[in-house]
């Protein structure tokens, strides 16, 4: 009787165990489905605005082409 009760807890305690392994794994899906779009967005601000730092900032290409008389 003890074996069986050993063994069915041992299964249920798996069964629960998988269980929150889906619930942890889902999570982690949608939410790195909801930051995709957000990082995309930054990854493509920061690409199209490292033109505009180089020549807008005060230590950009054009301060340092003047400053080098080319």
């Amino acid at each position: 009787m003890k074996k069986i009760l050993l063994a069915s807890f041992k299964g249920l305690f798996s069964a629960v165990l998988f269980i929150l392994l889906g619930v942890v794994l889902y999570s982690l899906v949608t939410f790195s489905a909801m930051l995709a779009p957000a990082l995309v967005a930054l990854f493509t601000v920061s690409i199209a605005g490292f033109p505009i730092y180089l020549t807008k900032a005060p230590m950009g290409w054009n301060c340092w082409r003047a400053e080098s008389g080319k």
